[in-house]
């Protein structure tokens, strides 16, 4: 792949989860959903970023432009490096390379919960991150509610892989692979996180169509 081809391929990644944002929750919202969740919030006690995530999920709002920064750029650069490496990972299985693959999982009243596997091959998951001096266990950690969410969408195993090294220019150091056990408590709060999340937009949107009436 040349460099305009991953030049494209990640714009046209950048759009699709943009475009996503409205009317489906992803692997990106599984931790802010939880915490909405946990803390039984809802649009008059959210944060002001998490009222504006729902919005943009009900498109009360429009969906916020994408920008890329060193970091994002660096972790676009290392999907690409390791796309020829993946199968050769010692958790790797036998079967199809499938790139940005969408896992689509339950759909509720107001939304689809849905994620951009970076890598699978047959029902594990490869989700990638480029973070630099950090151990691989506090990135598991920072990210877990993302990594469940995969299994709660239907992977069968979910691996973590962690590269370290330069974003710009691109070098990438070390790579560590991490495999994620299913957590099924998480799972269930997460599959109630959402529940919550479709009671909450279900008052929000009944409580404007009263201000409405009432105009």
């Amino acid at each position: 792949m040349n460099a305009f081809d991953q030049l494209t391929n990640s714009h046209t990644h950048a759009q699709e989860i943009t475009g996503s944002r409205f009317g489906w929750f992803g692997g990106s919202d599984a931790k802010t959903l939880l915490d909405v969740y946990l803390k039984r919030r809802d649009f008059m006690t959210m944060s002001n970023t998490q009222r504006n995530r729902f919005e943009v999920l009900m498109g009360w709002q429009p969906t916020p432009a994408s920008f890329e920064t060193p970091a994002t750029r660096g972790g676009h650069a290392f999907e690409d490096y390791m796309q020829d490496k993946i199968k050769s990972l010692q958790n790797a299985v036998t079967g199809t390379l499938e790139r940005e693959k969408v896992l689509r999982g339950d759909l509720y009243h107001y939304f689809g919960t849905m994620a951009h596997a970076d890598y699978v091959i047959g029902e594990r998951v490869f989700e990638l991150k480029y973070i630099y001096n950090t151990p691989t266990a506090k990135v598991a950690e920072r990210y877990e509610c993302q990594l469940q969410w995969y299994y709660m969408l239907g992977a069968k195993d979910v691996v973590l892989v962690h590269g370290e090294g330069c974003a710009e220019p691109f070098q990438c150091f070390r790579v560590h692979e991490w495999y994620v056990p299913r957590d099924e408590d998480m799972i269930v709060a997460l599959r109630e996180a959402c529940e919550w999340a479709d009671y909450v937009i279900d008052k929000e949107v009944q409580m404007r169509q009263n201000s409405q009436s009432m105009c």
